[in-house]
């Protein structure tokens, strides 16, 4: 038997079902673990009366006739039975009509030959709807045989599925740009999943709409139909990637005619990240204003300092990219570029109170009032070699400017204060050198540096 085959939640009146066969078919009793299992037109049990010397010639004739038949009509079911065991054995398929729905799924046959077919083997879906199995009644069905069941007392039943031909097919005729139907069966923070009639299939976030979605949940509730278009099959892991893009009108059309490069225009603050700020220009179509784009002189790690979600700004478009569907955005160049004056107004040299932004292993990020600069390790004179930046994130200290380069909007600072690196003492970095490599007009000798022992022993050798 199989899985699901009498589940109590598909129950349903034998005496309703049993109102769509003919009565002259017997009706088989169904039990806890059995199911239909005798052809529609097995033989009723022999009634004929035992030969007498009181029958008639006719009588004896009619009851012959009867068994024979029967004979004929059991012979034609057992004929029947061996197709349908070579079919299995062949792994083909038949045509099947549904006739009733009972406990557990429906009753169908083929050839006048009772047949079960499992709600749970009736679509790819695990469980079907009773509105489904309904309207299933008079349809006929291409099934393959699922188990064959032969029972000691001799009755028999055969047991059809059309789950795994549905599967195939449905396999065999999904393409990528196929328009396909379903209902959501479920959401996430990332997508829906789309019931496509037992097989599932994701609609990503960003492929929700042509605009922008933050929550799939806004627009969708579990059960609603949807439509979508295959973007991606992966039948190696049965995923069936789905986008709703495609069906809706791109609000990029005439963008690149509607904001022209150089222009200013109005937009609302939509999403702020580390790198910059996306600004809805219009509905459905987004500009990014990087970090850079923000200030001339300062270095902005955290745009969301400056902005916040539903500000509207104003913004001067950079570039438009209809293929990639980009814009870029200035926030910065709706005012003129202040370092030509700024290179005039501090020159290298100027001292100024800075903060430290930021440590690198190539040096520091230094904040002024006026402007943000870098200041490099190799400027760090009491550094020694190996060590660690000398700073801590939000120290102040003078700072000097050691060059100011207005084209590529750059500032290099040092000390305002240079520390000699520390020493050795003079005998502690002799004492540690080889003798040849001191200096010629050092006041110590090598013999000097001798014990008395040690110059007898020399004097010895010798």
């Amino acid at each position: 038997m199989i899985d699901n085959i009498n589940n109590p939640e598909e129950t349903v009146n034998d005496s309703q079902n049993n109102n769509n066969i003919s009565s002259a078919e017997p009706i088989v009793p169904e039990t806890e673990t059995k199911v239909a299992t005798e052809p529609v037109d097995a033989p009723a049990p022999a009634t004929e009366e035992p030969a007498t010397e009181n029958s008639t010639p006719a009588k004896q004739a009619a009851n012959e006739a009867k068994a024979k038949e029967q004979a004929e009509r059991k012979a034609r079911m057992d004929e029947i039975f061996a197709e349908l065991k070579e079919i299995k054995s062949q792994e083909g398929t038949l045509e099947v009509e549904v006739v009733s729905r009972i406990k557990g799924g429906l009753r169908v046959i083929y050839k006048n030959l009772q047949l079960f077919l499992p709600a749970s083997h009736f679509t790819v879906k695990r469980t079907p709807s009773e509105e489904e199995l309904q309207e299933a009644i008079g349809a006929k069905f291409i099934v393959n045989i699922h188990e064959i069941q032969e029972m000691e007392d001799g009755r028999r039943a055969v047991i059809v599925s059309r789950k795994e031909l549905l599967r195939k097919k449905f396999w065999e005729e999904i393409e990528v740009g196929k328009k396909v139907s379903g209902k959501v069966s479920s959401l996430a923070s990332f997508g829906v999943f789309v019931d496509l009639g037992g097989i599932e299939g994701m609609i990503h976030v960003s492929r929700l709409s042509q605009t922008h979605v933050d929550d799939p949940a806004q627009l969708y509730k579990k059960g609603d139909p949807v439509e979508a278009v295959v973007v991606e099959i992966n039948k190696e892991t049965n995923r069936i990637g789905l986008s709703r893009k495609e069906l809706e009108p791109s609000p990029w059309v005439d963008v690149d005619k509607e904001f022209i490069v150089g222009n200013k225009y109005k937009g609302i603050v939509r999403r702020i990240t580390d790198f910059g700020v996306y600004i809805e220009m219009k509905q459905g179509v987004d500009g990014l204003m990087r970090t850079q784009e923000i200030s001339w002189t300062k270095r902005i790690k955290n745009p969301g300092s400056l902005f916040t979600v539903g500000q509207e700004i104003e913004v001067e478009v950079l570039s438009v990219n209809m293929e990639k569907q980009n814009i870029a955005l200035s926030y910065k160049r709706l005012t003129e570029n202040p370092w030509a004056g700024l290179a005039a107004q501090f020159p290298v040299g100027t001292v100024m109170n800075g903060t430290v932004m930021q440590t690198l292993p190539q040096g520091a990020i230094i904040s002024t009032e006026q402007f943000d600069g870098f200041m490099p390790k190799s400027k760090i004179l009491s550094l020694d070699k190996g060590k660690k930046i000398p700073y801590e994130q939000g120290q102040t200290l003078e700072v000097k400017i050691a060059d100011i380069v207005a084209e590529q909007e750059s500032v290099i600072f040092e000390p305002a204060v240079q520390e000699e690196p520390q020493h050795e003492s003079h005998g502690e970095r002799f004492s540690k050198s080889n003798p040849k490599d001191m200096p010629s007009d050092s006041p110590i000798s090598f013999l000097d540096l001798l014990s008395d022992s040690s110059k007898n022993n020399l004097n010895l050798n010798k």
